[in-house]
């Protein structure tokens, strides 16, 4: 497990952080993204149909039969977009860091 807590699916397995990798943390992320020039007013109402939807009790249980958890990232679409750039800034940095390349 890459994240800082244990699945619910797998609460018998440990974290790679339990495990003494320490400051390891690696999430995997969905999200809904609009092109850049997109109405704000637009970019509102597809926020608030996904968080209503996202809400429902069929929607939570067919997320968590995938075996994904159900985490917010940004109650609004400004921190949403907040999240993703510190997402970009942390892995740039990995690859800054570690020289990493595409093969």
């Amino acid at each position: 497990m890459t994240g800082v807590a244990r699945s619910p699916q797998l609460p018998e397995l440990p974290t790679m952080i339990e495990s003494g990798l320490t400051g390891f943390e690696a999430n995997g992320w969905n999200g809904l993204v609009a092109p850049a020039g997109t109405p704000k007013v637009l970019i509102e109402k597809l926020s608030a149909e996904v968080t209503r939807a996202m809400k429902d009790p069929a929607v939570a249980q067919k997320i968590a039969d995938t075996g994904w958890e159900q985490v917010s990232y940004g109650a609004t679409p400004e921190q949403f977009a907040k999240f993703i750039g510190a997402d970009i800034a942390r892995y740039a940095k990995v690859i800054r860091e570690t020289g990493a390349k595409v093969d």
